[in-house]
């Protein structure tokens, strides 16, 4: 197992989304496999436990964030990151996340 040093942000790859029309609201995990075409490229993510997300790189877990972000987009019609009310996928958390602990 890596080890890696914490940094005070917890990470988040679970979205709520709440459709104004019907009021339903859905959980979307980016931990699950999930896959899309985008300008004739297919973008594949395998499923990963959710303890693995705390010691991904920043650049793997943003890379994840992101196609995640653009899968939604593609299979929820509608749905624009970019002009919606998001809460970041980063928390500073350093009750839980003390900033640089070493964890293995």
């Amino acid at each position: 197992m890596a080890t890696y040093t914490q940094t005070g942000n917890a990470r988040s790859l679970s979205v709520r989304i709440k459709n104004e029309i019907t009021g339903i609201t859905t959980t979307y995990h980016g931990y699950n496999t999930f896959s899309f075409n985008l300008d004739g490229q297919t973008h594949i993510w395998p499923a990963i436990a959710p303890s693995l997300v705390a010691s991904m790189s920043k650049s793997a877990f943003d890379d994840r964030l992101n196609d995640f972000k653009r899968y939604l987009e593609i299979i929820i019609p509608g749905l624009n990151f970019s002009t919606g009310t998001i809460k970041e996928a980063y928390l500073e958390r350093v009750d839980s996340c003390e900033i640089g602990k070493v964890v293995s």
